[in-house]
């Protein structure tokens, strides 16, 4: 695929070339795809044991003011986390693009390739 189709020299049968840099000719052809815009599948990691990872040091004495290691899931899961912490907004999901040819055969019928060309 080309990005910059003002670029390529297009003939009468659908074939052309692209000038890329001084010394290079890239030959192309013309074809037709279907764009078909989504939403990639997220994978959603649960962080079951991250609370045990969390220390948070205590500034007015020694020790700790929470330590995660010796807390029981049970515990962790009935704290009221709303009054704690207020939910940042969800990052938008990118949409990708996919690009699906729409011409039944590839190469077209009298487009002959490098490898057409060694063995001819």
């Amino acid at each position: 695929m080309v990005g910059d189709q003002r670029s390529v020299v297009i003939s009468d049968d659908g074939t052309g070339f692209a000038n890329i840099g001084p010394s290079m000719r890239w030959r192309c052809v013309k074809r037709t795809f279907r764009q078909t815009e989504y939403l990639p599948q997220q994978v959603f990691d649960f962080p079951a044991t991250l609370f045990s990872l969390v220390k948070l040091p205590r500034f007015t004495a020694p020790g700790l003011l929470y330590d995660g290691a010796t807390q029981l899931i049970e515990d962790v899961a009935s704290m009221d986390i709303d009054a704690v912490i207020t939910p940042a907004p969800k990052p938008r999901w990118s949409a990708q693009i996919k690009l699906t040819p729409v011409d039944p055969t590839w190469p077209p019928a009298g487009v002959v390739n490098e490898a057409d060309r060694k063995f001819a």
